[in-house]
């Protein structure tokens, strides 16, 4: 998905790939943080989840914990948004 964001600002596409990932009912992302974040990935990812919030639900699956995702994003107040700008509370399983 990032990698597919991350073309779409290089060839002017962004806004309708980005609608790629904030239009279905439930986009479910797996394995988030398995390998490092690109310089965007970080706002890219920030998109689709402020693009979706009360629009679509979202699952986000990583072997990460909430703690190690200010790393991943290179900016803590960018990596506090994204985990926490939700109505529900994330679950570990």
């Amino acid at each position: 998905m990032l990698g597919q964001l991350h073309g779409g600002r290089a060839d002017g596409s962004y806004e309708r790939r980005l609608l790629t990932y904030t239009r279905p009912d439930l986009l479910i992302l797996d394995d988030f943080g398995l390998k490092p974040l690109s310089t965007l990935g970080p706002e890219d990812f920030y998109d689709v989840i402020n693009e979706r919030y009360e629009r679509g639900s979202l699952i986000v699956t990583s072997n990460r914990a909430l703690a190690e995702w200010p790393d991943l994003f290179q900016n803590p107040l960018l990596a506090s948004a994204a985990s926490t700008d939700s109505p529900t509370t994330p679950i570990r399983l």
